[in-house]
């Protein structure tokens, strides 16, 4: 079955999303200016500021339209909100872009976490220099964490603080460290624009070993050290945004009518904005 994708942003992710529907079978992509719709695509879509994701979003969702949007869903809870609702009265399937629940190497590390025991610490970066006008290092970069986060622990965290430590000229917050609880693993993640060097990486500290995830590295992204031994897990090697996509696309194909990404992008939108609302210089503490 052939399909007309509509694709509305092309900034550095729109044209790596372009670039990967190109090289899918069956595809024509519909290349959407700003400003402008179309709503004869068998799906669309978006990857524009994120502040714009609701205002770009809710036309298509309200006409049926299978809808991709691209992490974060929403950088306000009142937008987030009003996508999951348009999404529930239309029926319509909604994809949000958390990219890592599709990463394959990051989910095979959820089949050797026993090995490591109790994980006493979880230590997550993201860092490089691409820095956005619209909103802060947090919205940017806090998807990645706690999407990985529920996916790897699932339950929710009992706890959450924030350290801003610089920001740009205009205010925004370009380098920060958090703090999540979760369960019994404290979650710490350090993300920064400041970085020159690009690096995205995730340690599991245990009881009984490290394992260590790195996905900038081009082999070996996973290192297990369990009692003195360190091997390299295997995983399937098949990138992440192709992975991504082919999920849109099959649910389109299959008439599917909601995703669970939806649900998962609202939760991250509320503890992101309450986390963004209460962060100062000094710590943000926020009991949950």
């Amino acid at each position: 079955m052939s399909l007309r994708i509509g694709l509305v942003g092309h900034g550095h992710w729109g044209t790596i999303i372009e670039k990967t529907l190109r090289t899918l079978p069956n595809m024509e992509v519909v290349l959407i200016e700003k400003g402008e719709s179309d709503f004869t695509v068998d799906g669309v879509m978006i990857a524009t500021p994120s502040a714009t994701h609701a205002h770009v979003a809710l036309p298509y969702i309200r006409k049926g339209i299978p809808t991709f949007i691209e992490k974060p869903l929403a950088t306000s809870f009142v937008d987030a909100h009003a996508i999951q609702k348009a999404a529930e009265e239309h029926t319509t399937f909604v994809q949000v872009g958390h990219i890592h629940t599709h990463n394959p190497a990051l989910l095979a590390m959820r089949d050797h976490m026993p090995s490591l025991g109790s994980i006493r610490l979880a230590s997550f970066e993201h860092l490089y220099a691409l820095p956005r006008t619209d909103s802060s290092v947090l919205w940017d970069c806090l998807p990645h964490t706690l999407s990985i986060a529920y996916t790897l622990f699932g339950g929710e965290p009992s706890d959450m603080r924030a350290w801003s430590l610089a920001k740009t000229p205009t205010g925004l917050t370009e380098a920060a460290v958090t703090r999540f609880q979760w369960g019994t693993t404290t979650m710490f993640s350090y993300m920064s624009w400041l970085s020159p060097v690009k690096r995205t990486t995730l340690v599991f500290y245990g009881e009984h070993g490290t394992l260590m995830f790195d996905d900038v590295a081009k082999e070996r992204k996973l290192t297990l050290i369990c009692n003195d031994v360190v091997s390299y897990p295997a995983y399937d090697v098949a990138l992440p945004l192709t992975k991504e996509i082919t999920h849109f696309l099959e649910a389109i194909r299959s008439k599917r009518k909601e995703d669970e990404s939806l649900a998962l992008g609202v939760t991250i939108v509320g503890l992101i904005n309450e986390l963004e609302q209460r962060q100062s210089n000094a710590a943000a503490h926020i009991n949950i």
